[in-house]
């Protein structure tokens, strides 16, 4: 079986650092995971599991997340 790595990131602040540790990987033989768990913008690339399924699997939506995060800065 072909090992797999989780990448666990913030693709929207940091996709351009994550793009690379992806393709790092790949290039030594290995299959990646990219899962993103930003929550301030886009995604800078697709990941495999969406943050929306992340929050979803917490037991929130995205948009609470994000609304909660932006009453917190105010």
């Amino acid at each position: 079986m072909k090992k797999k790595i989780a990448i666990v990131g913030a693709l929207d602040t940091k996709g351009l650092e994550f793009e690379f540790l992806k393709k790092e990987i790949e290039l030594r033989g290995l299959s990646t995971l990219l899962i993103d768990i930003g929550v301030l913008g886009q995604p800078f690339m697709e990941p495999d599991i969406s943050r929306g399924r992340v929050a979803q699997a917490g037991g929130k939506s995205i948009e609470e997340l994000v609304a909660k995060r932006r009453s917190e800065e105010h």
